[in-house]
């Protein structure tokens, strides 16, 4: 299962921990200041949070 919709670095590891095999995000990388830095810090919260 993939989520997609209001994804952010605040709620990224409650939904990979109730289930998300992933997430889709859009806007919290594209209106983040520095996008780069907000994807990298999407990605470390999935993979530390793990998958299951």
């Amino acid at each position: 299962m993939v989520c997609i919709g209001g994804i952010n670095k605040n709620n990224t590891a409650e939904i990979i921990s109730n289930g998300a095999d992933g997430i889709a995000v859009v806007s919290a990388i594209s209106k983040a200041v520095e996008p780069l830095t907000a994807t990298k810090e999407l990605k470390q919260i999935v993979c530390k949070t793990g998958t299951h």
